[in-house]
This record gives structure tokens, C-alpha cells and sequence, in this order.
């Protein structure tokens, strides 16, 4: 396991292709989002960016958030569409003191 912080797009490509170049199976991310977008720490990545971002990035891989609304339908069908298996996450809002639950 590895964990690495990805503030901008130009460090989450970088950070895509070592996954991709892995024996790593889950790509796991923790940020903000929303059927639209993701929110990195300094830059929004919109799905058509992401989508171009993971293209043949995660073939026969799991991709889980740790985000609001990231497990939506937009991004499932993209996972999916580049051959991920899966993509967890929450469909809605998770408010700090249920999250802080877990």
C-alpha cells in the first residue's frame, strides 16, 4: 500500500500511470466531488478530464472514493467504460459527524 498526496492535475496523471505500471488493484482516493466533478486539493477535475485521465489507466482495477457524491452514475459508467471492475463510493452527501463514525 501506498499513499500519496495529488494537489493538482498534472500530479494525478503522474500518480495514474505508476498505478497503471502497479500490481496495485485498488486506486483509492479521498477528496470531494460531485456528479460532475472532482475536487483535488488545487484544482477541479471535470468527468471528461478524469475520463481522458484514466484512459487505459485502470483496466482490470477497483477504483474506491472516499467522497460525497462520487459514487454516481457519471462516474461508474467512466470506471467502467475503461475497463475498471468497479467504483465504490457514497451516491450522497456524508456529512463530518457521520463520516467521523467510521
Amino acid at each position: 500500500m501506498q499513499y500519496r498526496v495529488v494537489k493538482d492535475k498534472l500530479e494525478f496523471e503522474k500518480q495514474l500511470i505508476e498505478f497503471s505500471e502497479s500490481n496495485y488493484r485498488y486506486l483509492h482516493m479521498s477528496c470531494h466531488a460531485t456528479d460532475q466533478t472532482l475536487e483535488l486539493t488545487d484544482e477541479t477535475v471535470f468527468n471528461k478530464e478524469f475520463e481522458e485521465l484514466i484512459e487505459g489507466r485502470i483496466k482490470n482495477k477497483r477504483v474506491c472514493f472516499s467522497a460525497c457524491d462520487a459514487g454516481n452514475r457519471n462516474l461508474a459508467s467512466i470506471v467502467i467504460k475503461e475497463g475498471g471492475y468497479s467504483l465504490i463510493g457514497s451516491p450522497i452527501e456524508i456529512h463530518f459527524n457521520k463520516a467521523a463514525l467510521f
